[in-house]
């Protein structure tokens, strides 16, 4: 099985301001290349296994460890990542105030996104409603190695609701 991957960015926006003669408007777009095609196999620029899942947290279980070698792909295979070229979490909540909180905590956590920190291991990124996450690393890869392979997404707000979101994990 081929295994072809894509991401993009595109950022624009308008702005307007009053004036005592008239209105200005403009429209802006990036002008940054934010565009990475990637093919099948390993190595830079490159993925042969993919992740994607829409995962639900409630208050009786507002904790999801996810063990990153132990995923299965879009045909139910297991899959075992050794290294992630980009991640994508999405909060489907479309209300204020049921945040959901990424990082790596406890035994084994998966710290690659945040090893410069002087404590990784208790770093999250905050993903509030209706908001995205996305990281990659198409050259080097994030590793994931034995001691470093749970990431945890937690229901910040605690409230008793159930709280849904997108998983997209791809690699070697």
């Amino acid at each position: 099985m081929a295994t072809l991957g894509r991401t993009a960015l595109d950022i624009g926006y308008t702005f307007e301001k009053a004036r005592t003669i008239g209105t200005t408007r403009e429209r802006v777009t990036t002008l940054a290349d934010s565009e990475r095609n990637y093919t099948n196999g390993t190595g830079t620029g490159k993925f042969n296994v993919v992740h994607s899942s829409r995962r639900s947290l409630t208050a009786g279980s507002a904790t999801d460890d996810i063990d990153l070698t132990l995923l299965e792909d879009p045909s139910g295979t297991p899959c075992a990542f050794s290294i992630i070229r980009f991640i994508y979490i999405k909060n489907r909540e479309a209300s204020g105030g049921t945040d959901l909180r990424v990082g790596g905590a406890g035994t084994n956590a998966w710290i690659a996104p945040w090893k410069d920190a002087p404590s990784p291991t208790g770093i999250f990124t905050t993903v509030e409603a209706g908001g995205e996450w996305f990281l990659s690393s198409p050259i080097d890869g994030m590793r994931v190695i034995t001691g470093e392979r749970l990431l945890r997404i937690v229901h910040a707000t605690g409230s008793g609701a159930a709280l849904d979101y997108d998983l997209i994990v791809c690699g070697e």
